[in-house]
């Protein structure tokens, strides 16, 4: 693995598990109006660490799940 794919890839992790706890952090709090707007959060700091559309994509829709609410 060259070591942009590695730095690419620990980029990406570090923005999922950061999403992860965050849409968790959100959840607790019990507002989907919140969660919402943590996941928007999360998916701009992703695309500003990593800038891969399809990985904080992903991370967006798997906070939005996580909220339970309904989609805005």
């Amino acid at each position: 693995m060259s070591k942009k794919s590695r730095k690419l890839g620990i980029g990406a992790l570090v923005a999922v598990c950061f999403g992860f706890a965050l849409s968790l952090s959100a959840t607790a709090g019990g507002s989907c109006d919140q969660c919402w707007r943590t996941c928007e959060i999360e998916y701009a700091e992703c695309m500003q660490v990593v800038g891969n559309e399809y990985t904080c994509g992903t991370t967006y829709r798997s906070c939005g799940i996580s909220c339970g609410c309904e989609i805005p």
